[in-house]
């Protein structure tokens, strides 16, 4: 018998499902583990990676990531991305990004279990695609590099954290 028979119609979003409504779980990842459910696996991850070097960018005080995260919040396409930024805009840096990277590594699971699957002929599922349009709805903004973070960014976006890590004072 193959080890891998039991990939054979296996629903790669069923771990998305059960954080999404684990109430132990803290409300962000359950939050972009429900805007998640039903995308497509590799699009989907490709989404999260993105969004998670924008913030991972903005968090070392690059601002380079500020300039990725206008991009994706401008972008043309469906809101997937859009969604996932503001479910969590606002929150504490830290919060978010632990959030987003939690996501990432998620997100890679299910698409490899997906490719692995399809690669094998084991027909794996999904949900239905949540987003009815590879459009966004609703009129796009347009986003520089230049916005404004809160307040509780400013001594991440100025570098300071950097800083205080690297003089050991953190």
């Amino acid at each position: 018998m193959d080890s891998n028979t039991w990939l054979r119609g296996v629903n790669v979003d069923a771990t998305l499902i059960e954080i999404r409504d684990d109430e132990h779980r803290v409300w962000e990842e359950r939050a972009l583990a429900g805007a998640s459910i039903g995308t497509d696996p590799v699009a989907g991850l490709q989404a999260v990676i993105e969004l998670d070097f924008a913030v991972s960018a903005m968090l070392r005080g690059d601002h380079n990531g500020k300039g990725a995260l206008a991009r994706i919040l401008g972008a043309p396409g469906q809101d997937y991305q859009r969604a996932l930024w503001y479910n969590l805009a606002g929150r504490h840096p830290l919060t978010l990004a632990s959030a987003v990277a939690a996501l990432r590594q998620l997100m890679t699971a299910r698409a490899e279990m997906w490719l692995s699957a399809q690669r094998l002929g084991l027909e794996p599922t999904k949900e239905p695609e949540p987003y009815f349009t590879d459009r966004q709805e609703g009129p796009r903004g347009t986003f520089s590099a230049a916005f404004s973070l809160g307040s509780h960014w400013r001594d991440i976006a100025q570098g300071a954290l950097t800083r205080k890590t690297e003089e050991g004072r953190l």
